[in-house]
């Protein structure tokens, strides 16, 4: 078993704000996204995942943006029975992935997430080609 410290990096202000950033740009979109009648569902894809925590400047937790965008769009499903959302979470290291894992919101019909050590590129074109012919909206 790998040492906590090994697992949750440290996340400057300045990786806090980009954070708060991206979730406030998926609290924007969702939405109006999900809305619009030729969706049928949103694809969240984040390839750099880290292991989803972070401990901030002064000690405390910090949620990165796999937690956060899954926490969001966990509740988003909830009110779009009819629309798919499923969201891909990659990095190179397992003790990361497997502690994403951890943090996850339950699954539901229609919420699902990847969580996998692919390499970011690799799967960007497995993605890539599984979706060309759906009418999922990239977040």
């Amino acid at each position: 078993m790998k040492k906590y410290s090994e697992i949750i990096d440290n996340a400057n202000p300045h990786t806090i704000k980009k954070f708060e950033l991206i979730e406030k740009y998926v609290e924007a979109w969702a939405h109006k996204l999900l809305k619009n009648q030729f969706c049928t569902g949103l694809v969240f894809i984040d390839c750099m995942s880290n292991s989803g925590e972070y401990v901030d400047d002064n000690g405390n937790k910090v949620f990165g943006t796999p937690v956060r965008v899954a926490k969001y769009l966990r509740k988003v499903a909830g009110q779009y029975p009819n629309k798919q959302i499923d969201l891909y979470f990659s990095d190179l290291c397992v003790n990361k992935t497997s502690h994403l894992k951890e943090l996850m919101p339950n699954e539901s019909r229609n919420f699902h997430y990847h969580i996998t050590t692919e390499d970011g590129n690799v799967l960007a074109k497995r993605l890539g080609r599984n979706m060309s012919s759906q009418k999922h909206y990239l977040l």
